[in-house]
């Protein structure tokens, strides 16, 4: 946290008070960062330990806020370690506003929040991909018969890893001969 604090004073060219762990995952954590007196910057950090995905998500974010309904925080920058060891960084806008977790006044709103959401959600997935789809290390063609092809393995490799899996012979038949299918099929 401290090399993280030094490394975004550096950048920013403002020295930080602190940085304060906001959500921790195991594959990244959000930052909130505060100025020399103590006051909360209007920005927020994002590390990511698998290198690419910072630089991932900051297109992904620019592209819905772009063509999306919803607005999306701006991204400042990503910082990237290609000479030494280090977590990759993402620098976002801090949005203000109130939790969705926060009760709603009435139904009347609750309702209206929910339908705001589901529309929000309907049109980011109406963003085009540009014909892929995938993780920064696993892209492929976005057809209907690879995405489920791959879930298919996912699954068949998830379920060779136990033994008690909880199918009976019939379901593990069914995934079998689905996935020799895919295999002729794709």
């Amino acid at each position: 946290m401290e090399q993280l604090r030094t490394e975004l004073s550096h950048l920013l060219g403002e020295k930080l008070s602190r940085v304060e762990c906001v959500s921790e995952k195991p594959s990244s954590a959000l930052w909130s960062l505060y100025d020399a007196q103590g006051n909360p910057m209007p920005l927020l950090a994002r590390s990511f330990t698998t290198p690419g995905v910072a630089r991932q998500l900051a297109w992904k974010i620019s592209t819905l806020a772009r063509s999306g309904t919803v607005r999306m925080p701006v991204v400042y920058g990503v910082m990237t370690h290609d000479e030494h060891p280090g977590p990759d960084v993402l620098l976002i806008e801090r949005l203000r506003g109130v939790s969705v977790e926060a009760p709603a006044r009435t139904p009347e709103r609750w309702e209206q929040l929910q339908e705001q959401i589901v529309e929000a959600l309907l049109a980011w997935h109406r963003q085009d991909s540009g014909g892929c789809v995938g993780m920064v290390d696993s892209t492929q063609e976005n057809l209907w018969p690879y995405w489920y092809r791959q879930r298919v393995e996912v699954l068949w490799s998830t379920l060779n890893l136990y033994q008690d899996t909880g199918l009976t012979m019939q379901d593990k038949r069914i995934l079998f001969r689905t996935r020799e299918c895919l295999m002729d099929f794709v």
